[in-house]
């Protein structure tokens, strides 16, 4: 939309884009379906990748789903225990104040001690239980990733009770280690190939065709290894 005011190219790109992605999701599977086999061989594209894509796009669904409700349930909880009608008569005021520093300070240091405090208690409270629900699932997520690309079968990856036992031969504190391992190598890998931006034309090319497939390939390829790791 940068770019154009026509609605009908905006849609088109969105389509566009949308249809990648989903076919970058069938890859990703099929990435993993080669660590799990212990090949070193970077799969095709393919025709099949789209239907693949959208079954990983399910699986995801499937599993954050579960902790999305519950961390809205204690939301709506948490925002009644608060108080949620001053909650949102505070809301609203620091909202139109907000074009105006000096009577959004004045609105801000208005609020009692108390509702602060509790909000801010609450609001911990909620980013905690949040963190935990979504970091444990995210776990039988990416284990039900592995088990799409072993068998292919939409209906054994969203098995919970066999992706819950496949966490378990695979190892809590090896996955969680795993996990913690790859974001410091993604962060450090992206940190050196953001450097590469400062340099005209070839750096932005570089970062696009080298850092970020070889992001991709390593994230996933990864985790296929990861989840063959207990055979």
């Amino acid at each position: 939309s940068s770019y154009t005011n026509q609605t009908a190219i905006i849609v088109i790109a969105l389509i566009v884009s949308i249809i990648l992605a989903i076919i970058l999701q069938g890859y990703k599977i099929e990435i993993i379906g080669e660590g799990v086999k212990g090949s070193s061989d970077i799969p095709l594209l393919n025709t099949d990748n789209f239907l693949t894509g959208i079954k990983s796009i399910l699986v995801s669904i499937v599993y954050y789903i579960i902790p999305a409700i519950i961390v809205t349930i204690v939301g709506l909880a948490v925002s009644y225990s608060v108080g949620v009608n001053e909650l949102m008569r505070y809301a609203t005021s620091l909202q139109y104040a907000s074009m105006n520093p000096a009577m959004a300070n004045a609105t801000f240091n208005s609020l009692p001690v108390s509702f602060v405090s509790n909000l801010f208690t609450a609001t911990i409270t909620l980013g905690v239980i949040a963190f935990i629900l979504f970091f444990i699932f995210s776990i039988f997520e990416l284990t039900a990733q592995g088990k799409l690309a072993e068998t292919g079968s939409l209906k054994e990856a969203v098995g919970m009770k066999t992706v819950i036992a496949k966490v378990g031969s695979i190892g809590w504190l090896k996955i969680i280690a795993f996990l913690i391992i790859s974001v410091i190598i993604v962060t450090i890998v992206l940190f050196i190939g953001g450097l590469l931006l400062i340099i005209p034309i070839i750096g932005p090319i570089i970062f696009a065709l080298v850092i970020v497939p070889f992001v991709f390939l390593y994230q996933f390829y990864s985790v296929g290894l990861l989840y063959a790791s207990d055979e």
